[in-house]
């Protein structure tokens, strides 16, 4: 664990977490590393009093580094702050507002500064996995199945204490360790703080954070010429990553796509 940079992203990052069993830091001075993006787990930015300011800012941060996550498997990308004097509805449906925005809303302010809108997820995991304020809020990243037409889709949750506990950095840290597992790294039981915290903890649905056609399953739907290979691969990196940081052992997306082609053409012949 250290403070740096991934190579080739410009932007410093808070807290980074990387594999320094099988991967080397491409430098090092003291704290300060430069890592391979192949060795990053997870990504962490800390504030102190966290504004929606510097929520949005965050998040945006959270986008460029997203471009360095091969997603297989994905690594940790968090905003943990001390305090807050924004209250917990408005912090979580800002993140809901980040991502869901449409350009056209504020194309007429004419601010080519203006970045709101263009921030529309169209990759697994390219997004916030989960944001902690202690003793205000706790929001993650879930992925939920539309029922009607079979689409996966990232929604924001929130976790709370029935009786008030603070357990923000609890759900926090079991979401970190849960995308430690990997490589060298100990296996860890992701179950152990629910079990913990039992029936206390509320789970409540915040909203989502695209609609049912995005990515892979609005490429299949337009008919793009690589849609039904992006769906199949979009839905198989969700699946494996769910099953993953809930305690399954990691299974690339891709071989079980590739797999699964291959089969499909021998029973063919």
């Amino acid at each position: 664990m250290a403070t740096g940079f991934i190579y080739g992203c410009d932007r410093q990052i808070d807290v980074v977490i990387y594999d320094r069993i099988d991967y080397a830091p491409i430098f090092r001075e003291g704290d300060l590393v430069v890592v391979p993006p192949e060795a990053v787990r997870a990504v962490i930015e800390v504030k102190t009093n966290l504004t929606l300011e510097q929520l949005r800012k965050s998040l945006e941060q959270i986008e460029q580094l997203s471009n360095y996550d091969n997603v297989n498997p994905p690594f940790f990308k968090g905003i943990f702050a001390f305090e807050t004097n924004v209250d917990s509805h408005r912090l979580l449906q800002e993140v809901v507002n980040f991502y869901t925005e449409d350009p056209d809303d504020f194309l007429q302010d004419d601010d080519e500064t203006d970045t709101r809108g263009w921030h529309q997820i169209q990759t697994p995991y390219h997004h916030l996995t989960c944001l902690c304020v202690l003793g205000t809020a706790y929001g993650q990243v879930a992925y939920e199945l539309n029922e009607s037409n079979r689409t996966l889709r990232p929604v924001l949750r929130s976790r709370s204490s029935a009786t008030g506990l603070p357990t923000q950095a609890a759900h926090f840290l079991e979401t970190l360790l849960s995308y430690l597992r990997f490589g060298g790294l100990k296996p860890f039981d992701p179950y152990v703080t629910r079990q913990m915290l039992g029936a206390d903890t509320q789970s409540t649905r915040v909203g989502a954070l695209t609609d049912n056609w995005w990515g892979g399953f609005f490429a299949k739907e337009e008919g793009l010429p690589d849609g039904e290979e992006r769906e199949r691969l979009d839905r198989a990196t969700i699946i494996a990553t769910e099953n993953w940081v809930n305690g399954s052992a990691w299974e690339s997306p891709e071989e079980s796509v590739t797999g699964a082609l291959e089969m499909a053409e021998q029973t063919e012949v």
